[in-house]
C-alpha cells in the first residue's frame, strides 16, 4: 500500500519520532506551515499544498530553486489546506497516510481536519502521531505493539460503535457497543506487547499514550 506523509501546521513531534514512519518510498506532502517542518527535519518536499500565507520568502524561493511541485491557491477558499492536501494524497492514490502537525493552537482546525480524516472510506488507513501519543481512525481492525501497563483510550466518532472486540486490553471487549457520548473505553491498558482491536460498524477513535514519550 503506498504511504504518504502529510505535515500539517501544529505541533511536531521530535525529528527521531517522524523517521519511525517514513520509509524509503514515502511521499513528503506538505500543507502550507507544514513545509518549514518537513524542511527543519531535513526531508525535502514532494508537493507543497496551500495558500503558502504560513511560508516565508526564504523558504519559497527554496522551494523554487529545489524545483518542489506546488500548487498554490488563494487564501479566501473553502477547503482548509489540510482538506487540499489531503484530497491530493487521494487523488493519487494513496491509502496509508500518516499525519504530523496536526494539535495545534486553533482549536477549530484541529476539530475540523478529525472530522475530515474520520469521513474517509474504509480503505484508507489515517495514523495521526503527535509527540506523546498516536492516533489512529479505526473502521475495520487494527494491530498495535506497547507496553504492559501503557495507556489506550477507545472513543466512538460520529454516533456509537458496534461489534468492538479486544485482544491484549485490560478491559476486554467482546462484540460489544461503544456509545458516542460515553467514556467508558477511556484508559485501557495493555496487559502484554501486543493488542488487537476490530469494529463492525461506526467510527473509532483509537488513541495510544507512548510512555516513553510522557514527561
Amino acid at each position: 500500500m503506498k504511504r504518504a506523509a502529510i505535515f500539517l501546521h501544529g505541533n511536531p513531534p521530535k525529528k527521531s519520532r517522524v523517521k519511525q514512519f517514513l520509509t524509503k518510498n514515502t511521499a513528503i506532502l506538505c500543507a502550507d506551515g507544514g513545509t518549514a517542518y518537513a524542511l527543519d527535519l531535513g526531508l525535502k518536499p514532494d508537493v507543497v499544498i496551500g495558500d503558502l500565507d504560513s511560508l516565508d520568502k526564504k523558504v519559497q524561493a527554496k522551494l523554487r530553486k529545489e524545483r518542489v511541485q506546488t500548487y498554490t491557491y488563494p487564501t479566501e477558499k473553502n477547503e482548509t489546506d489540510s482538506e487540499l492536501v489531503l484530497q491530493y494524497a487521494l487523488d493519487e492514490g494513496y491509502r496509508d497516510i500518516v499525519i504530523f502537525g496536526w494539535m495545534g493552537s486553533r482549536l477549530d482546525h484541529v476539530l475540523a481536519n478529525l472530522t475530515l480524516f474520520t469521513e474517509q472510506k474504509r480503505d484508507v488507513t489515517i495514523t495521526i502521531v503527535e509527540p506523546e501519543q498516536t492516533l489512529y481512525i479505526v473502521k475495520s481492525s487494527l494491530a498495535l505493539t506497547g507496553k504492559k501497563g501503557e495507556y489506550i483510550s477507545l472513543i466512538p466518532l460520529k454516533g456509537d460503535v458496534g461489534g468492538v472486540t479486544t485482544k491484549g486490553l485490560k478491559w476486554a471487549l467482546h462484540n460489544e457497543t461503544l456509545y458516542f457520548g460515553k467514556t467508558r473505553g477511556i484508559s485501557n491498558e495493555f496487559t502484554g506487547k501486543a493488542a488487537e482491536i476490530t469494529v463492525k460498524s461506526g467510527v473509532l477513535l483509537v488513541i495510544k499514550l507512548e510512555s516513553s514519550l510522557l514527561r
